[in-house]
């Protein structure tokens, strides 16, 4: 199941990196990185299933697009979580609650993980999960980093409508990523980030 699995961030390195360094060597003393500025992306996410969002990456990441129907989350997350805090699904620490959801019809003559996922299990399909932010003016000029220290399983990742990373590349539980979109971001206006995110298959090294 697709997974936010922990905060994200956009970074901000410029001016200041150049002013501390300055101070340094001024000193006689080693220069010191200064710290970036970190924008926090952890509210106001939306997510659907692409099964039921039929626009494309450009469109979904696109200011202003209209996600009607979506399901409201923060990160960290996951679709299964965001679902049963909104109440579409039943809490599965309860009874047989996640035994009972969809997609959850397994074979138990193996452990589930190690098999396909069902055939009509809503999280065959890939989940989209987009929100906006700002990007102050005063980051023109700088440079521009998305950084997400937690993706679960693959992911296609779009900004301003540009994709920047896709799922051949962006995989793996436990992997921290870093995108530069200096040339994607857009200062002193709103932005829009979409993932497409994809579950893990049954021989991908997964946390299971």
């Amino acid at each position: 199941m697709s997974r936010m699995r922990a905060a994200v961030a956009l970074y901000l390195f410029g001016s200041s990196l150049f002013f501390a360094t300055q101070v340094g060597l001024a000193g006689g003393l080693e220069p010191e990185p200064a710290a970036p500025l970190s924008i926090s992306l952890n509210e106001h996410w939306k997510i659907q299933s692409s099964c039921e969002a039929k626009a494309g990456g450009e469109q979904i990441s696109a200011p202003g697009f209209a996600a009607v129907g979506w399901h409201k989350t923060t990160v960290p997350n996951t679709v299964v979580g965001t679902l049963v805090d909104d109440k579409t699904y039943p809490d599965p620490t309860y009874g047989t609650n996640l035994k009972n959801l969809p997609g959850m019809n397994y074979s138990s003559a193996s452990f589930f993980a190690l098999q396909d996922m069902p055939e009509g299990s809503p999280f065959k399909c890939s989940w989209w999960w987009r929100t906006e932010f700002n990007v102050p003016a005063s980051a023109a000029g700088k440079h521009l980093a998305l950084h997400f220290p937690g993706i679960n399983y693959r992911a296609n990742v779009w900004v301003n409508g540009k994709k920047i990373a896709d799922k051949k590349d962006v995989a793996g539980t436990y992997r921290i990523f870093e995108f530069d979109v200096t040339n994607a971001a857009k200062p002193g206006a709103a932005n829009a980030v979409a993932l497409e995110i994809f579950a893990p298959e049954k021989n991908d090294l997964e946390i299971t």
